[in-house]
């Protein structure tokens, strides 16, 4: 992984919080050996969603967990920006919502937006103004 790629998992593990970053995960000494379980997930006929290994901000190990776009993960390092998503849009949800396609968005995904029309829309939901 990347060094970028690795700072903003960092960024956004420390964001979403120990409990969901790291928790009841299992840890992994080795990005190797977390993607050794991440690829055999990923085989996994039942499985729901693919993974991928991430750095973790608290135990200082590896991870598993759901796949982290880039766009998603530069959200995170946005100063504020996701805290503010997470007061209008359910933080349980957040991750899986900027990737649906909205009509308030022109039929875009928000992640593809931009961080300014995101904003715009904080900033309105928060005020009441009607859309």
């Amino acid at each position: 992984m990347d060094s970028r790629i690795y700072q903003l998992h960092l960024i956004a593990g420390k964001k979403a919080g120990e409990e969901r970053t790291c928790g009841s995960k299992n840890a992994f000494e080795t990005e190797e050996n977390a993607q050794k379980a991440s690829d055999a997930h990923n085989k996994w006929k039942e499985r729901r969603h693919d993974v991928e290994p991430y750095p973790c901000a608290f135990c200082h190990k590896w991870h598993i967990g759901n796949i982290m776009p880039v766009e998603v993960l530069e959200l995170f390092a946005e100063d504020g920006l996701y805290e503010a998503l997470g007061e209008v849009v359910n933080a349980a949800c957040l991750n899986e919502w900027v990737k649906i396609p909205n009509d308030a968005f022109d039929g875009l995904q928000p992640i593809k937006a931009g961080t300014d029309r995101l904003w715009e829309m904080v900033h309105r939901l928060r005020s009441g103004e009607p859309g």
